[in-house]
């Protein structure tokens, strides 16, 4: 064996030994449980504790991930597929070999909760743990009506929604428990995330799980606005068990309905019902909004964030004019980052923000679309070969903006900002930094 093919090694967290795969300076320690299978009589209820191991638990393959159907976002960057089970609650930790205690990077996967996954190859995140030097640890969670259906508004015993939240807050409390054994430090924790995954880590940072200090925050593109309200929440499960063809009175069978099927009914809901909000404010583990300044603590973390140019044509039919798309992207995801911005200022926090302005080749079908930056921050360029808004780019062009825009997320994780010259945001003076195909790389 030569000094630069990988090689096995083990790392000796509390909850257990893991066997992972050292290799091009990065350790992987891929699919570890954080929480037990939610199947059976833990369907529908809150994350319990994985049991313990004694023996090194080979980590060398991704978890499955929670049960889905078809990604919006296929149009943009293709399929992603991948094993899907309910026995979904593991992680991955990505740890550079570097002077230690290193900084951690929490981050949670994207797709409006009802679908995404972490673990495969375009969610690798070695190059980013390696740029930083940084511990990155990525997670599933469960997703759709299995992580997100709101029964207590029905009947008692099923708990207040929000089960995939409730999943991210328990593996959050795994890295501060676990994460010292791979070289990071638990007191340097930044939790981020792109789409529903922001929403969450916004949502993570107003009520983290105890012992957990949240110092800094990272949101790509979220739409902080897309919640639900109980009231909307029980409605969409009504709708739901309607599909299921299950009556209120009998919501004990919702525990012995395959995955699959369940997954299944939502093709079958009505066609608004099919985009509703999952994350319900007032449920588990959520109760205010991440811009309801109510309940909001005295300090709030230290905050990246930033949108691309064009967030709402992902979501329109193709043609969608100009006009209607910065409408739309200004509305759901612009201003109310402008507003959590201004809430994070007024408590002492420093905010910084960035425009991705960078569209794909085929201006008029993509542009700058809600998800195009996410191959520049995680995966190598093979793994992407694939996605059709990246068809066409030439190879240097996407080098430099991967480079520069992963450098400015792990500098902001590492250091605190994300690039010498780069000015904070202020409602009074609302900077923004624009990453473009002619980036400047620090």
């Amino acid at each position: 064996m030569t000094a630069d093919e990988p090689q096995h090694v083990v790392a000796e967290p509390p909850a257990g030994p893991v066997r992972g795969v050292l290799g091009a300076g990065v350790a992987t320690y891929i699919g570890v449980p954080y929480a037990a299978a939610p199947v059976g009589d833990l369907r529908f209820r809150a994350p319990q504790p994985a049991d313990a191991w004694t023996e090194p638990r080979d980590a060398t393959a991704p978890g499955p991930a929670a049960p889905q159907g078809p990604s919006a976002l296929a149009a943009v960057l293709g399929a992603d597929p991948g094993p899907q089970d309910e026995d979904c609650l593991t992680l991955n930790v990505y740890a550079p070999v570097a002077e230690r205690p290193l900084p951690v990077l929490v981050w949670i996967h994207g797709g409006g909760f009802r679908t995404g996954r972490s673990g495969g190859p375009r969610q690798d995140a070695a190059r980013l743990a390696r740029q930083g030097p940084m511990v990155v640890v990525t997670l599933n969670h469960r997703l759709g009506a299995l992580g997100y259906l709101y029964l207590a508004g029905l009947a008692d015993g099923f708990g207040e929604g929000n089960f995939g939240l409730l999943d991210q807050a328990a593996a959050l409390a795994w890295v501060g428990a676990n994460v010292a054994a791979f070289g990071g430090d638990a007191q340097r924790i930044t939790v981020g995330g792109h789409s529903a995954g922001a929403v969450a880590a916004a949502a993570l940072a107003r009520v983290g799980p105890p012992g957990v200090r949240i110092r800094r925050l990272v949101l790509q593109s979220a739409g902080l606005t897309d919640l639900a309200t109980p009231e909307q929440a029980t409605g969409f499960a009504r709708e739901y068990l309607d599909a299921l063809g299950i009556g209120t009175g009998e919501l004990h069978r919702l525990r012995d309905v395959p995955a699959q099927a369940v997954v299944d009914a939502a093709s079958r809901l009505p066609v608004p019902a099919r985009s509703a909000p999952l994350l319900v404010v007032g449920g588990a583990g959520l109760p205010h909004a991440p811009l309801d300044p109510e309940g909001s603590p005295a300090t709030l973390p230290d905050l990246l964030a930033g949108t691309t140019r064009d967030e709402a044509r992902a979501f329109l039919p193709p043609g969608a004019e100009p006009a209607q798309v910065a409408t739309l992207t200004r509305a759901f995801f612009d201003e109310p980052l402008d507003r959590l911005g201004a809430l994070a200022t007024g408590r002492g926090s420093a905010v910084h923000r960035y425009l991705f302005d960078w569209p794909a080749p085929e201006q008029g079908r993509f542009g700058a679309a809600h998800g195009i930056d996410v191959p520049f921050l995680f995966g190598e360029p093979p793994a992407w070969a694939d996605a059709p808004a990246l068809d066409g780019v030439p190879a240097a062009e996407a080098d430099a903006l991967r480079t520069g825009f992963g450098s400015a997320l792990t500098r902001f994780v590492v250091a605190g900002h994300p690039a010498d010259g780069w000015s904070p945001w202020t409602p009074d003076v609302p900077a923004v930094h624009r990453f473009a195909a002619q980036v400047a790389v620090p």
